[in-house]
């Protein structure tokens, strides 16, 4: 699969948590600002056909010095966290319609021209991946006095690097969901999600109001297919005081799994009260909850 493929440089943290006055990555390392090398690795790629910077506004004197001779976009302003900065590259990108994005942060100068080769040639295959690199430490989960409260399996533990690749459009219309949501808190562009339902139907469009359910879940199973996923089982809990759901079982789990495309066996539906407690106990309405196991493919690794 073929297409123009972009890369979003995020520059525009302030990275003094390594000490000093001046941002980690305007320092040197071998020589010249770890930044360069970073824009480098991109600006003489040959399958890279932009490169767009993100920096703080600070920063242009340091960037236009760091940067001097490279083929680049104009840089652009960045925000107060790395999500919005990635935003901001991402749509001044928009104008130059590529079909690709790779997006890396400046401060890590050691990525190589085989690793953006590969996440290049991961994204056209799947759409979106991830650089990752196995744990070696034992590593621990605490509460929140500090005590250890159990030791994670490492073979599944894996440490995120960049540049991570996505399908641009669909990159940029995540991030432009996740801004309508009010969301800004994720850490890495792998973990923005499909979004929930006020995301996808919200409450203030009248069009969805009174709509049947149905529909809702049918979007949610089309979601998954479209990322070659499977739906491996889905199980209801029904929480009211009436009516009895015993006698509509076998008639949810069957509609359920009709729309959910999977067997009537893979869909359990059950149900309890609250002891006459809440809106539920005064039989004001009803609540539900659920769960599903999805099966996403494994990608090949980069």
């Amino acid at each position: 699969m073929a297409g123009k493929v972009a890369a979003v440089v995020v520059a525009a943290g302030r990275g003094l948590r390594a000490g000093g006055d001046l941002p980690k990555q305007y320092r040197h390392v071998l020589g010249e600002p770890v930044i360069r090398s970073s824009l480098a690795l991109f600006a003489r790629h040959d399958a890279i056909s932009f490169v767009q910077p993100v920096i703080h506004p600070d920063d242009a004197a340091l960037f236009q010095a760091a940067s001097a001779g490279l083929d680049l976009l104009p840089p652009v302003d960045g925000g107060a966290l790395r999500q919005a900065s990635v935003r901001a590259g991402l749509e001044a990108l928009q104008a130059h319609a590529p079909d690709f994005v790779l997006v890396h942060d400046a401060a890590r100068p050691f990525a190589s021209p085989a690793l953006v080769t590969r996440a290049i040639a991961a994204a056209r295959a799947s759409r979106a991946a991830v650089p990752v690199i196995g744990v070696a430490d034992t590593v621990k989960t605490v509460d929140t006095t500090g005590c250890v409260t159990d030791t994670i399996d490492r073979a599944r533990v894996r440490l995120v690097q960049t540049p991570q690749a996505f399908g641009f459009a669909a990159l940029l219309e995540a991030h432009r969901r996740a801004k309508a949501a009010g969301r800004d808190d994720f850490s890495d562009d792998a973990a923005l999600a499909d979004g929930d339902i006020g995301v996808h139907f919200p409450p203030t469009d009248p069009q969805w109001r009174g709509a049947s359910s149905d529909r809702f879940l049918a979007f949610a199973v089309e979601r998954v297919r479209a990322r070659d996923g499977r739906i491996a089982h889905l199980d209801v809990t029904i929480v009211c005081e009436a009516p009895r759901i015993g006698p509509h079982r076998d008639a949810m789990r069957a509609r359920i799994a009709e729309i959910a495309g999977i067997p009537i066996e893979r869909v359990g539906v059950k149900a309890t009260t609250s002891e006459k407690m809440g809106f539920t106990g005064r039989g004001e309405g009803l609540a539900a909850f659920a769960n599903a196991t999805v099966r996403l493919p494994w990608r090949e690794r980069l």
